[in-house]
């Protein structure tokens, strides 16, 4: 107020009329509770242009249950909104959405008008800060801090201490994380190739980059020697097997390995014993023969899809594991002197000693290459070299997307079960010597860019069974078994994950991989499914058995909706329908800086409460209601004198004196103060 009102002695209040915008409840019980989320491509069997049905999709329905534990729920719109947003967020796991998805009520001046879902994924502008950055994965600290784990072997899983500590064991390699740079080593000559993992925040599929230099693993002198190893990017992968009472992996050799359920080591041609760290995408070198003749000194890129054609290796020929997916080989060049096109730069095929079967010789090194990388642009992974600073720091592609370019010269598609890509390095340098003659040793893998989504989802954790920690893949181990059966559908069953066919034979892909154009997504959508889908949900809607929110969401008699509306570089979607809603809580006003008392029954206690509020005007219970009371009851102020007043501290209520959450826009209350009269009769 901007002046003083003096209230009269011996005065009386009462609640005159209220203008109000009730925001309603929703009542949320079992048969209103479940719906699904897809992010992936388009699925129109209509359009040439899209994938047909859902068997053929990188992605898979994520069952969303509201207020999941609690069986029947009478909330605000205010609520559901939070409720579909904090249950959106918790089980989604796309790492640039993870933690972004915002709901909001739609309310205008008639009322509640139903939702809006925005898939934030804005990486400019205020949003700057989710853009791809660099953040250097940290060692592990056991307790206190995630970082780079053991990647090979599960019998060494508990300890994650670089020098051990108390009932641990130590890996045998180390890693410091120091000065921009992660710098993972193998100081002694090893039997085992040594691997490790980032257990961080999975890479930003907006470009993100992960880069490292191999430089001291080519050093051959006389006090040190080259090594094998592998740079890659992996999906985070447990053991086979766990124990239910303490969570610890059971007995077994094999079941040791850590590795996705289906991979085996030494399943196919690549399948040397050197190799035995899972990898969804990787470069490999070895100096040496042990990975054949014609592959020693080469750079390899490979990456683990199915070919049932390749059944070598001691593990090929056993039943089963010509379905299952194992590394695969892709030669590169840029279609000249002999080489296949996968949109390598012209200087790398021209290089002394290029082999268009084999690859670039990086033991002779005559581009100087220092560095190797990978970039993730929504579904699409590249690879290029970079040379050292001495030569230019010069950038040489190696795999390239091009949509027009037959899909078996690409990388596979990254799918669902791979989408949370995480840094993996191993060494292997067994029986390798240095220019003395003596074992070699003093090697090391140095990470200098790894492009995580730190900023959304700083708590990644693929070891955890917290779905709002965890990834798809690993979730499926605590799941029923039908998310089994679906992830591994997504690594055998899908046509892009299928390399049997040669090379040289057009591919039967007809969907571009999702990518990225002006920092936004492309060819991929964020679908709700509120109904049994036969599109989205798969076959007779199994996929999406059970989802029953068309309704309460406003989406009625709508199976599935996309989000096609793009606004700040976002896509969205809002309610066609506007949700049924009941009458809300009843509300209640209450005056705080007044001299007034009242008894809350409810409470037990006394109050500030001077007025009920109907639940309906008489035509309406929900939206703009007009409130006026037909009898006016008064509360004494207990004031002997009169006083001045300049402000009004009035507050609306539920039973429980919280504060109401159910209004929205404006309120207007008005009140009516009188001098108490002479015949007034008091109640006891």
């Amino acid at each position: 107020m901007t002046g003083n009102i003096e209230i009269p002695a011996n005065a009386q209040i009462a609640l005159q009329s209220a203008k109000i915008n009730m925001d309603g409840s929703i009542l949320v019980g079992e048969d209103r509770k479940i719906f699904y989320y897809y992010k992936g491509p388009e699925i129109n069997e209509s359009d040439a242009t899209t994938i047909d049905n859902l068997a053929e999709s990188p992605a898979y329905p994520l069952k969303v249950p509201l207020f999941d534990g609690s069986r029947l729920t009478r909330v605000t719109t205010f609520q559901i909104a939070q409720e579909i947003a904090k249950s959106l967020n918790r089980v989604a796991f796309s790492p640039n959405f993870k933690n972004r998805i915002t709901v909001d009520p739609i309310v205008d001046v008639t009322g509640f008008k139903g939702y809006k879902f925005d898939f934030k994924e804005r990486i400019t502008g205020g949003d700057a800060g989710f853009a791809p950055t660099s953040t250097i994965p940290p060692a592990n600290v056991l307790g206190t801090q995630l970082g780079m784990i053991e990647a090979g072997r599960t019998n060494v899983r508990k300890y994650q201490l670089t020098n051990g500590g108390p009932g641990t064991v130590a890996p045998s390699w180390t890693y410091v994380d120091a000065l921009g740079i992660g710098s993972f080593a193998v100081n002694t000559q090893l039997s085992f190739t040594r691997s490790a993992i980032g257990n961080v925040p999975p890479l930003n599929q907006k470009g993100g980059i992960f880069q490292v230099d191999v430089s001291e693993c080519l050093q051959q002198a006389a006090a040190r020697s080259r090594a094998r190893f592998m740079v890659g990017l992996s999906r985070g992968s447990r053991s086979l097997r766990f124990n239910d009472i303490t969570g610890e992996p059971e007995p077994g050799g094999a079941n040791r390995m850590i590795r996705p359920e289906n991979f085996r080591l030494a399943n196919g041609s690549l399948g040397k014993s050197w190799m035995s760290a899972f990898a969804d995408y990787a470069f490999m070198y070895d100096p040496t023969t042990s990975s054949g003749a014609n592959h020693r000194n080469r750079l390899r890129l490979v990456h683990t899809v199915v070919n049932r054609s390749d059944r070598a290796g001691t593990q090929g020929p056993v039943e089963g594991n010509a379905d299952r997916i194992k590394f695969q080989e892709l030669r590169y060049g840029d279609g000249l002197n002999g080489s296949v096109n996968t949109g390598a730069s012209a200087a790398v095929s021209a290089s002394a000693g290029f082999s268009a079967l084999y690859g670039y010789n990086l033991t002779t090194n005559p581009l100087s290459i220092e560095f190797l990388q990978f970039k993730l642009e929504g579904g699409q992974i590249t690879a290029k070299m970079i040379s050292d600073a001495a030569s230019g720091s010069n950038e040489y592609d190696l795999i390239t997307y091009d949509v027009t370019r037959n899909k078996r010269r690409l990388f596979k598609c990254v799918n669902q079960n791979c989408e949370c890509l995480l840094p993996i390095l191993a060494i292997n340098n067994r029986n390798i010597r240095d220019d003395s003659g003596n074992p070699g040793t003093a090697q090391n893998l140095e990470i200098t860019r790894f492009d995580g989504v730190n900023a959304n989802w700083a708590n990644f954790n693929f070891l955890s069974d917290d779905t709002s920690k965890n990834d798809w893949y690993n979730r499926v181990y605590t799941s029923d078994a039908s998310a089994m059966i679906a992830a591994r559908a997504l690594d055998q069953e899908r046509d892009f994950n299928d390399y049997t066919t040669p090379g040289n034979v057009a591919s039967p892909l007809d969907f571009t991989y999702p990518g990225l154009a002006a920092n936004v997504f492309t060819n991929q959508k964020s679908v709700l499914i509120t109904m049994p889908d036969n599109s989205y949900g798969g076959h007779n809607g199994l996929a999406s058995e059970g989802a029953n929110t068309s309704l309460y969401l406003g989406f009625d008699n709508l199976s599935h909706v996309e989000a096609n509306t793009l606004a700040d570089e976002s896509y969205q979607v809002s309610s066609v329908t506007v949700p049924p809603l009941l009458s809300s809580k009843s509300v209640f006003v209450r005056l705080e800086n007044f001299g007034q008392e009242s008894v809350n029954a409810y409470q037990g206690l006394r109050s500030k409460i001077i007025a009920h509020l109907p639940r309906f005007d008489g035509i309406n219970s929900v939206g703009p209601l007009y409130l006026e009371p037909n009898n006016m009851i008064y509360l004494d102020l207990k004031n002997p004198h009169p006083f001045k007043i300049n402000s009004f501290d009035l507050s609306l209520c539920f039973t429980d004196e919280t504060y109401a959450i159910n209004l929205t826009g404006t309120t207007i209350i008005c009140l009516h103060v009188r001098e108490k009269p002479d015949s007034a009769v008091r109640i006891n």
